[in-house]
């Protein structure tokens, strides 16, 4: 786990601030160079953001067709007097977005969707799925999580009816 902290923790330090990040793909060729986010392990980092709803960013990509799957992935801090509720809004209709957490500490309980169906990811995940907006409950629990739900947040973003190129941008609260 350690090193998970370390990587956050240099990545903080080039934290843009909430600017939207993108994920390199181009939506006029779509075969340009892979962005290197297609899997959960190579999850693109976003920023850190509290569980206050008004903290968040956004993103944008490409999806390239029905096989191809871009993961980002952000540090949720849950801070007192504010509610934790993981979620993704789309501003494109036909992509499908899938929301789940890994606690930084404790174990990590699946406690069901606000918006979205649970399912199953190949990564043996469960997570909140949609096509417009996505929101996960979850708790992290045993003796270290200390009531603190703060955990790493992924965001898979697919297009599984896309038949071309389909650029995307996501909104993304903790």
């Amino acid at each position: 786990m350690r090193g998970w902290f370390a990587v956050l923790s240099i990545l903080a330090a080039c934290d843009d601030g909430g600017a939207t990040v993108t994920d390199g793909g181009s939506d006029a060729a779509c075969d340009a160079e892979p962005a290197g986010n297609e899997t959960v392990d190579k999850a693109r980092f976003l920023a850190f953001v509290d569980d206050c709803d008004g903290s968040g960013g956004k993103f944008t990509g490409v999806v390239a067709g029905p096989s191809d799957a871009d993961f980002w992935v952000f540090g949720g801090k849950d801070t007192v007097g504010c509610a934790v509720d993981a979620t993704a809004a789309a501003s494109t209709p036909d992509v499908r977005l899938c929301v789940f957490a890994r606690c930084n500490a404790g174990t990590t309980t699946f406690k069901g969707c606000r918006e979205g169906a649970s399912t199953t990811l190949e990564s043996g995940d469960v997570a909140c799925c949609g096509s417009e907006s996505v929101s996960l409950q979850h708790a992290c629990t045993g003796a270290t999580a200390g009531g603190d739900d703060s955990a790493r947040v992924f965001v898979r973003v697919d297009g599984p009816t896309a038949k071309t190129c389909l650029p995307y941008t996501v909104s993304y609260h903790f």
